[in-house]
């Protein structure tokens, strides 16, 4: 089976950038930095990992980051748990966010997988992006006009009716269970 723990999950790692780039696991400690136009391969020991659903991660040079999943993956919890994908388009480069009742790292640029179970108020989340937004906001400088700030804000997609619908379900079967 793909994803017992024994298994190691092999990623290779290309970086075309001019720039190192450093890697980062969901738990914040960092994994490797990459060298420009160099490639590494990392190994995951646990299916849980940032990097274990890829095959290869291209981290291109006009900032862009590819993706291809690793052939036959199956997420682990898939049947117990809902997946939340938490990606971070334009934050730090390391930005942290509370998701199911742990603190979780998300690099810049690479989609982050985590699972929570129907309880956790982002459960009701297919995608939770993180990007640069400008808002309008009275000057306080000078007062009467407006000026343009610039932050960074998740942008949450919903899931489709029919997941919220068994979310839903869980929730009720939970409550008479206690």
């Amino acid at each position: 089976m793909m994803n017992e723990v024994s298994t190691v999950f092999e990623t290779k790692i290309w970086n075309r950038r001019r720039e190192p780039i450093r890697l980062y696991d969901s738990d914040g400690h960092m994994v490797c930095a990459v060298l420009p136009n160099a490639i590494e391969i990392i190994e995951s020991k646990n299916d849980k990992t940032i990097y274990a659903p890829y095959a290869e991660v291209i981290f291109e040079a006009d900032g862009r980051v590819s993706t291809s999943i690793r052939p036959g993956w199956v997420p682990p919890y898939s049947n117990e748990l809902w997946e939340v994908i938490i990606e971070n388009l334009d934050g730090q480069e390391l930005e942290r966010r509370v998701i199911g009742g742990r603190t979780v790292h998300i690099p810049k640029g690479l989609a982050v997988h985590v699972w929570i179970d129907s309880r956790d108020p982002n459960a009701k989340y297919e995608r939770i992006m993180i990007k640069k937004v400008c808002e309008r906001v009275k000057s306080p400088e000078f007062p009467g006009y407006w000026v343009w700030k610039e932050t960074v804000k998740d942008a949450p997609s919903s899931r489709p009716q029919n997941e919220l619908d068994k979310i839903a379900e869980d929730l009720k079967s939970l409550e008479v269970a206690a």
